[in-house]
């Protein structure tokens, strides 16, 4: 095919044709002006990208030519964990930490770009991408622990849960960072300075800068919600969850993993509540209670009108996540091999 027949293709094949070919018809002329010639090399790349991404058209804007190199190298890079983790510990050189966090956003959005280019040119399937996606936060997330010298702090067994689809690999290009931090049981004042650290790093996390921004984070689900502490103790949180919690909590818990664990703190938390999460439940009511939290997310959330969602509407999504749910919590105590995190693969396994 022609390059115009090519580029024809590819705008009539963007997910949104029209914001795709005003998006390349302004690129053109950035190119022109800045006599950048015509980049990058794979231009229906580009123009898939446009269309996908109102983010990301705005990234590659910002970045001007330096992004054109990154579509063009993105069919070869490695998005290994220790690639990520190399890549990240460069940022130690930066003199403080503004600096170190303002050049993870950069790094962070370029990785996750070239996850994006690799995606929509059919490099990667979309699990390995939302593997890839997982591993890009779990390594962002170990680089700002390090900034706020949280990851290597001696005085403190500091433990990081990630819920939902960082647990399962299953993030995508819009996921927050659903977070618990847990920390040994130590004194309320240390706990109270912990907290303070943590307070920051969460909004350094979540603030954007010229670069982009990194995650947005929800704590809601840790114990007792928005009114419980930020950093909650390893004997709080085993008391916690081993008293009579709501159904809908040990819903959440079956997708639950230690993300950051130098010291084993998470795992040996979640070893010492597993036996509560996959308890002997009494099938009538822990369908009426799975069933009426169904009801509930509904209720709050509501439907768009004229418009089917896959994500939260009738037998998309979040119905098989509640299905998946109650058959893990019903046979997951007679049968361990299906306490896994992920609905997807306990599904397909």
């Amino acid at each position: 095919m022609e390059p115009d027949g090519r580029i024809s293709s590819a705008l009539a094949n963007a997910w949104h044709s029209q914001s795709a070919a005003a998006s390349l018809e302004r690129w053109h002329e950035v190119c022109r002006k800045e006599g950048w010639g015509s980049i990058p090399d794979n231009l229906p790349l580009l123009i898939s990208v446009f269309g996908a991404s109102w983010y990301f058209t705005r990234y590659i804007f910002y970045r001007g030519r330096e992004a054109a190199i990154l579509l063009d190298s993105a069919v070869s890079e490695d998005f290994s964990s220790d690639r990520m983790l190399h890549k990240f510990a460069r940022l130690q050189s930066c003199e403080d930490a503004e600096q170190q966090l303002e050049r993870l956003r950069l790094l962070k959005n370029e990785i996750m770009l070239q996850i994006l280019a690799c995606h929509l040119s059919g490099q990667l399937d979309q699990k390995t991408t939302e593997q890839a996606l997982t591993r890009l936060a779990r390594a962002c997330l170990a680089a700002v622990l390090e900034v706020f010298a949280l990851r290597s702090q001696a005085d403190s067994r500091l433990a990081v849960y990630g819920m939902g689809r960082m647990a399962g690999d299953e993030m995508t290009f819009g996921s927050d960072l659903d977070l618990i931090f847990l920390v040994e049981n130590t004194s309320h004042d240390e706990i109270y300075e912990l907290s303070k650290k943590v307070r920051l790093l969460l909004r350094h996390i979540a603030s954007a800068g010229s670069a982009g921004s990194l995650y947005d984070v929800d704590m809601r689900l840790r114990p007792h919600g928005t009114s419980g502490a930020l950093v909650t103790s390893a004997a709080s949180f085993i008391e916690y969850h081993q008293a009579d919690c709501e159904i809908w909590e040990r819903q959440m818990m079956t997708r639950c993993r230690a993300v950051s664990d130098p010291h084993g703190l998470g795992r040996e938390c979640l070893e010492r509540i597993s036996d509560r999460i996959y308890a002997a439940y009494d099938q009538d009511n822990l369908r009426r209670e799975i069933v009426a939290m169904r009801r509930r997310v509904q209720d709050e959330k509501g439907t768009i009108s004229g418009k089917y969602e896959v994500k939260r509407g009738p037998g998309g999504i979040m119905d098989i996540d509640f299905l998946t749910h109650f058959l893990q919590l019903t046979h997951g105590r007679d049968y361990p091999e299906l306490q896994m995190r992920s609905p997807d693969v306990a599904i397909r396994d």
